[in-house]
C-alpha cells in the first residue's frame, strides 16, 4: 500500500512538473532565412547571398549593362555586360576591351567583390592570367584584367572604371 501511495504520489509530481515547466520557445520559430539558415533567431547566410533574411543575391549588384571607360594601350567608353549563371556564384562579363571579349568567367567573392577565373582564354589567342573588380560604396565598378598571348611572355594589363546605367 505504501508502495501504490509513493508511486501515486510520484506520478502527479512529474506529471505537475511537466505542465508547470515553462517551455522554451523557438527564437527561429518566426524567423525566414530565404537561402539561409536560422540559428538563434539570426540568418546565417551561404555564399552568393545577403540581408538580414539571405533573399538578396550578391550577383543582383553586378547584373546588367554598365557604362565604363577602359585604360589600356588607348582609352575608350563604351558598355560592358553582366550576365548570370546557374551558378549563384558565377557571372559573365561580355563586351570587355571593346565588345572583343564574351563570357569571361567571374567568381563572385564576397557581395561587392568577384575575380577572373585564371588560363580563361580569350578569342583564340589570347589568355586570363589574373583579374578582379570591385563596386564601392558610391556603385562604382572597377575592373582590372591580366591577359597575354597564348604562345607569349608579355602580360598586357586593361582595367575600367564607370556606373551601371
Amino acid at each position: 500500500m505504501k508502495k501504490l501511495l509513493f508511486l501515486s504520489v510520484m506520478t502527479i509530481l512529474g506529471a505537475t512538473a511537466i505542465i508547470t515547466t515553462p517551455s522554451c520557445k523557438d527564437p527561429c520559430k518566426s524567423t525566414a532565412c530565404g537561402a539561409g539558415v536560422c540559428i538563434e533567431g539570426k540568418c546565417e547566410c551561404p555564399a552568393g547571398y545577403s540581408d538580414p533574411n539571405c533573399s538578396t543575391m550578391w550577383s543582383s549588384k553586378f547584373l546588367g549593362d554598365w557604362s565604363v571607360k577602359q585604360y589600356d594601350d588607348i582609352r575608350y567608353q563604351h558598355t560592358i555586360t553582366f550576365k548570370s549563371t546557374n551558378d549563384v556564384n558565377i557571372i559573365l562579363l561580355d563586351k570587355f576591351l571593346a565588345n572583343n571579349f564574351n563570357n569571361i568567367i567571374c567568381e563572385l567573392v564576397t557581395e561587392n567583390t568577384f575575380k577572373l577565373q585564371e588560363n580563361q582564354p580569350l578569342l583564340n589567342s589570347l589568355i586570363i592570367i589574373s583579374g578582379e573588380g570591385a563596386i564601392d560604396e558610391s556603385g562604382m565598378i572597377t575592373l582590372e584584367m591580366k591577359y597575354k598571348y597564348i604562345h607569349g611572355t608579355q602580360i598586357i594589363t586593361s582595367s575600367a572604371k564607370g556606373y551601371k546605367m
